[in-house]
């Protein structure tokens, strides 16, 4: 009689917001950012590698580590502005080529992995969609300018109190 507990496997949990991965390869499917903007998958790499942590020995027999290489840069769904923006908010992700670089390596299965770097770069594509709020001048106010003033001639006064009388005077 073959053992039940082994035959029993639990469905990975899901991220909610992204669909069950497609093949990478397929090009009819995008990463929904908004409703008008998708990405074509099809324009991202995804690398897959070691990864450190938890997992036992398990960790050290499988690629789990994924790493997604977006070329941002080169993405017709986005405009101009976005791409300055994405360049701004993820500087330090962005290497030599102009590729946003996430890597994930937070769970034991890589699809967990994969689901949480497209997870990522879709927060990353969100804020780079935000425009930034507008600085408004603002006046300083002329009580705080009569008391900057006031304080200045104070201590000018102070200054001038400490220095050695001249033989003149």
């Amino acid at each position: 009689m073959p053992d039940m507990r082994r035959s029993q496997q639990t469905a990975p949990a899901s991220i909610p917001d992204i669909p069950v991965m497609p093949d990478h390869n397929s090009q009819d499917k995008f990463l929904v950012i908004t409703p008008g903007l998708k990405i074509p998958l099809q324009d991202m790499q995804f690398d897959y590698s070691h990864a450190s942590g938890p997992g036992g020995q398990h960790v050290n027999t499988t690629d789990s580590a994924v790493q997604l290489r977006f070329p941002f840069s080169s993405c017709t769904a986005f405009t101009d502005e976005i791409r300055r923006r994405l360049s701004t908010i993820a500087k330090h992700k962005i290497n030599s080529r102009g590729e946003l670089l996430i890597s994930v390596s937070q769970s034991r299965s890589q699809i967990q992995n994969k689901k949480k770097a497209l997870q990522n770069l879709k927060e990353i594509v969100r804020q780079a969609l935000r425009k930034p709020a507008t600085r408004k001048k603002s006046a300083v106010p002329a009580a705080s300018k009569k008391n900057r003033l006031k304080t200045k001639k104070h201590q000018a006064e102070k200054r001038n109190l400490r220095q050695t009388p001249r033989m003149d005077e």
